[in-house]
């Protein structure tokens, strides 16, 4: 019988799972992030524990470079994650074991999941929005995942913020000037 592995890789945590062809959980364990070798090394630490595991689907926190042309492809890029940016975690994966790969974000991961098995599953688009440690967004238009070059990153959407709000924002990049630098979990917990 062949297994099936999950990864749901986020910026606080990762999600771990093996089921088999039905779908049916088999295993579940979650660890902690830590940078990225420290935090893979523990994740093939437990896939190793199941050799018949035949594919692996991963949803990573981001961004990530989603585009198979890219000599970048299987990266986090340029991350405020500490230890993550421009971290190879498809390639790393494959070198440990050559099996085929399913990459996207962990908000694709959950809207797909949204659509296939949820609430939503008589529609054909939808709008996944997720606030955590980031702010993301899963869209699936006509049965696709939106997707090509990259991935919308809507927590990066520019805001203008109340003028008495004297916040200076979360994100090392804009500050106080995107959605997830004035929303975000880890800024809502600042405020």
């Amino acid at each position: 019988m062949s297994l099936l592995g999950a990864i749901e890789a986020g910026g606080t945590k990762f999600i771990l799972a093996v089921c088999d062809e039905d779908f049916n959980m088999i295993d579940r364990q979650v660890l902690k992030t830590e940078d990225g070798p420290t935090t893979l090394a523990k994740v093939t630490e437990y896939f190793d524990r199941f050799p018949d595991v035949a594919a692996i689907g991963v949803a990573a926190f981001g961004p990530i470079d989603l585009n198979p042309q890219s000599t970048s492809y299987g990266y986090v890029l340029d991350t405020p994650k500490a230890g993550w940016a421009n971290f190879d975690f498809l390639g790393y994966l494959k070198k440990w074991r050559d099996i085929p790969y399913y990459w996207t974000t962990d908000v694709n991961g959950s809207a797909w999941a949204e659509y296939r098995h949820g609430a939503n599953s008589e529609v054909k688009s939808l709008l996944y929005l997720t606030v955590g440690t980031g702010v993301g967004a899963g869209i699936i238009v006509n049965g696709q995942l939106l997707s090509g070059f990259g991935h919308p990153e809507a927590g990066h959407i520019m805001v203008q913020k109340n003028p008495a709000d004297n916040y200076a924002g979360h994100c090392p990049f804009h500050g106080d000037r995107c959605l997830e630098g004035l929303a975000s979990g880890p800024a809502m917990e600042d405020r």
